[in-house]
């Protein structure tokens, strides 16, 4: 069974739906499998748990708000 892990920003329902379809069609079409077959696990991250360099990512954002 082919795993696919998304880690990524907070979605609405839609989206994640539209994620997983496209990530089942491109895995089916890259390996030959059935698209059934293929799981996929998405990881939302606020961006408040997510530090780039010496920052969080939400203070990073706010800076170049500015």
């Amino acid at each position: 069974m082919p795993l696919i892990v998304f880690e990524g920003p907070p979605m609405d329902t839609d989206t994640k739906r539209q994620l997983v379809r496209d990530f089942a069609k491109a895995a089916s079409q890259a390996t030959g499998l059935p698209a059934e077959i293929i799981t996929t696990v998405i990881h939302e991250n606020p961006r408040e748990n997510i530090g780039t360099g010496p920052m969080l990512l939400t203070d990073k954002l706010a800076d170049t708000s500015k």
